[in-house]
């Protein structure tokens, strides 16, 4: 797809697609021993990860733990749509 994106438009094959090329560009990364550009492109493929995800298996006030992130739990105090507010950092996120 083109660069300006928008993952929300994406099907669930191109989703899988793109989670493909972005962990290849992150293993290509780091064999050059450019962490950040690893970094960038494994916070990309959390974010398409994300819009794979069915939000209705989610519930407030329930706590979760990340599946590529054990031991790192987080609580869902409000959804709205697809977005979750986290209890840690009142910020929006998608729900993970």
């Amino acid at each position: 797809m083109a660069n300006n994106y928008r993952y929300s438009d994406y099907s669930l094959e191109q989703l899988r697609q793109e989670i493909g090329k972005l962990k290849e560009k992150a293993q290509r990364a780091e064999q050059l021993g450019n962490i950040s550009e690893v970094a960038v492109n494994e916070r990309k493929m959390q974010v398409a990860l994300a819009y794979t995800l069915n939000p209705e298996d989610f519930n407030e006030q329930e706590t979760y733990e990340l599946k590529n992130d054990p031991g790192f739990t987080f609580k869902i105090n409000y959804m709205n749509g697809v977005f979750a507010l986290r209890q840690s950092n009142q910020s929006y996120w998608r729900t993970l």
